[in-house]
């Protein structure tokens, strides 16, 4: 038997190996998943903001957008903000942002946002 000759307390390099791969994904798992949790909240968020577009003007939108942002901690500017509006037909917002984030043995990635909401107004 090839293991029988290993004596107590070795640490086969399979072992090893396995261990530094199940490191590295919770690693991962840890810096990408409050990403995408924050994704999921503002996109929601936007999506609620374009149902009210019809009531409020697009400043207000705009400003509601950012708050909830900052709020976040997402990198969010009026520039990542698109707006489109139809008047009295149908409203179209769409943010896009990216976030770096810096893993192990100075490994980067990028990971690119896209949130929108759409609405058609009452009577159309």
């Amino acid at each position: 038997m090839l293991g029988a000759n290993k004596s107590r307390g070795e640490i086969s390099i399979r072992s090893v190996i396995s261990l530094v791969i199940l490191f590295a994904l919770i690693h991962g798992s840890v810096k990408v998943a409050p990403l995408y949790l924050k994704y999921y909240f503002f996109r929601n968020a936007v999506r609620e903001y374009s149902k009210s577009a019809e009531t409020t003007d697009n400043s207000q939108v705009l400003q509601d957008v950012l708050a909830k942002a900052r709020e976040l901690d997402l990198p969010v500017t009026e520039k990542n903000v698109e707006m489109e509006r139809v008047r009295g037909e149908s409203f179209r917002i769409q943010v896009r942002y990216t976030i770096e984030v810096k893993f192990l043995w100075g490994f980067y990635r990028q990971f690119d946002f896209n949130c929108e909401g759409k609405t058609l107004f009452a009577g159309h």
